[in-house]
């Protein structure tokens, strides 16, 4: 049983280059709570249609209500809200039924609870709203990810061993007319939201190809074991975009009119926020 729904800002995270990173968090936090609050309100609304008044009579070992058991967490990182219905181990049995129940002394039948799905009946109802929510939220600004090149020239431009041996020659998709050898050459390739139903990731994966081109074989390899290094695993904020890591997921070799190629292909991970 999926017994939570998490709702993220990742869909329409956006990005707001006024605010410090703190300030952007409770911004985050604010929005993610106010999407989980419809699911959670929805969420009561369904129950109260089950079991009545009964949702606000306290239970007799802590004090509190069927109704407080549906409850909503916002994380400390401010990536996702999650509605849950764990806090009270009764409303499991309201939401998927029981099987016939027995007392254990004698075995009488106490018989059995249909299941309602009350919660899952709320998320159905709400998950447009949720979504709208987010997409107008105006707390929100653009994503970054589109971006995801400014913070691979700066990891490759920033390393001292391809710096001497390409200087400032790395360009985004093209070289400049009359580029001498060596070069390297980024381009971003896919972004991938992660999106699950009922699940709205902050991070975006996005697949960066850097290609290494030169007349010479040995330094291809060369720089294309110094690019791995400058990029693989590499967690931060660079050039103002955050990356959560990166990985390199492919690499091939060529040799096309008289100049040697590699081809490298890194997997990046980045919630496309921008800090200043």
């Amino acid at each position: 049983m999926n017994n939570g729904v998490t709702v993220d800002a990742s869909q329409v995270l956006r990005m707001f280059s006024e605010l410090n990173s703190r300030q952007q968090k409770n911004v985050y936090k604010n929005a993610l709570r106010k999407a989980g609050r419809i699911l959670q309100k929805e969420t009561k609304t369904q129950l109260r249609s089950v079991v009545g008044k009964t949702i606000n009579h306290k239970n007799r070992w802590d004090g509190k209500t069927l109704g407080s058991g549906i409850k909503l967490k916002v994380d400390k990182k401010a990536t996702e809200a999650k509605v849950h219905i764990m806090g009270d181990f009764r409303l499991k049995f309201f939401e998927l039924g029981t099987t016939t129940r027995r007392l254990r002394k004698n075995g009488a039948n106490r018989g059995r609870m249909n299941a309602s799905h009350f919660f899952r009946t709320a998320k159905d109802n709400k998950e447009r709203a949720i979504f709208d929510n987010r997409i107008n939220n105006k707390d929100f600004q653009k994503k970054m990810s589109l971006q995801i090149g400014k913070a691979i020239y700066h990891l490759l431009s920033k390393d001292s061993r391809i710096k001497e041996k390409v200087g400032s020659k790395i360009y985004p998709l093209i070289v400049e007319e009359s580029t001498t050898f060596p070069f390297i050459i980024y381009k971003r390739t896919n972004i991938s939201p992660n999106y699950t139903k009922g699940s709205y990731s902050v991070n975006e994966s996005v697949t960066v190809d850097v290609v290494i081109a030169s007349k010479d074989y040995t330094d291809t390899v060369e720089l294309a074991d110094y690019v791995r290094d400058a990029l693989e695993g590499r967690r931060g904020n660079f050039a103002g975009i955050e990356i959560n890591d990166i990985r390199m997921i492919s690499a091939d070799e060529e040799y096309i009119e008289d100049t040697f190629i590699q081809n490298i292909t890194f997997d990046i991970n980045t919630n496309g926020k921008q800090n200043t």
